[in-house]
């Protein structure tokens, strides 16, 4: 079990930080030129690091080493929205627990 200041300061920057690192920022001309022969697959964006967007969901291009090559950067951003839902479930949680705390009578 995590806490939510682990997930907000910790968890949640390491994910951001790792998808950065898969990401390389290139011009377009680049990105529809570019053959993959790495032997591994390249994530390739024109969004610079510093864009809220950077990394998100169609804002980049997978060069796949092989038909079968998962999408990491896919994954992390799946892994930072469920941890975000985690988080927003809990802030309503709360605010439901405060609500029904001051709908119950004191004895």
């Amino acid at each position: 079990m995590y806490t939510q200041n682990y997930i907000e300061n910790v968890l949640l920057p390491n994910y951001e930080l790792l998808r950065k690192n898969y990401l390389k920022t290139t011009v377009q001309d680049s990105i529809d030129n570019y053959v993959n022969n790495t032997g591994h697959t390249v994530y390739l964006t024109t969004l610079k690091p510093t864009d809220e967007n950077y990394g998100t969901s169609g804002t980049y291009v997978v060069k796949k080493a092989t038909p079968e090559a998962e999408d990491s950067v896919l994954w992390i951003n799946t892994q930072i929205e469920n941890w975000q839902n985690v988080l927003k479930q809990n802030e309503r949680a709360k605010v439901e627990i405060f609500k029904l705390g001051k709908a119950l009578p004191l004895q």
